[in-house]
């Protein structure tokens, strides 16, 4: 049994949770369920995660890239442009670092453009042929469904605040207690 025919199987048996804390709202295109209660609060703290770890690779794709082009340029400052044609290669105590010779440039045919330009010159049997083959030379690629999160206005911002209020209330509550301590532990003195 492929991936395919299992998903399916699993979808005969799953339905749609039944509980007052879920309802659905159908349309033709897409299927909404709008959570509250517990349901909502599981569901926002998997968005914030999924949030901050969009955040965090992206500022780490950034940062490599900043890194990678640096290093390639402080590689290359080691050598003379005459030796672009051969890979470079540095080594120190603890890492060799190698940097390939400049790439010649590539050149690809414009298949599209191309094949767009020939149309315009093959005869009617041709041009019946040619869509034939399109038709029947093609690739199927199941790809997974994607996901976007996104916050909802008010309710994304209006929890960061309140969990920003309960934050600090928790933490004046324990300065107080440390402080109390303190002044018992004084007065003992």
């Amino acid at each position: 049994m492929h991936a395919g025919e299992f998903r399916k199987l699993i979808n005969l048996v799953e339905s749609r949770i039944d509980s007052p804390h879920v309802s659905y709202e159908d349309s033709t295109t897409k299927v909404i369920a709008t959570l509250r209660s517990y349901n909502s609060q599981s569901y926002t703290k998997l968005a914030i995660k999924f949030e901050q770890m969009s955040l965090l690779e992206e500022e780490i794709k950034e940062l490599k890239a900043e890194i990678k082009a640096s290093t390639k340029e402080d590689i290359a400052d080691l050598f003379d442009a005459a030796d672009a044609i051969k890979t470079r290669v540095v080594e120190t105590v603890s890492f060799t670092m190698t940097l390939s010779k400049d790439p010649k440039p590539t050149v690809s045919p414009k298949y599209k453009d191309i094949l767009d330009a020939l149309t315009e010159h093959l005869t009617p049997e041709l041009i019946a042929k040619l869509e034939e083959l399109k038709t029947n030379m093609v690739t199927v690629t199941q790809k997974s469904p994607s996901l976007k999160i996104e916050p909802v206005a008010e309710g994304f911002v209006g929890g960061l605040f309140a969990k920003f209020k309960n934050f600090i209330l928790n933490w004046g509550n324990k300065y107080d207690r440390k402080l109390n301590q303190l002044r018992r532990l004084a007065k003992s003195l």
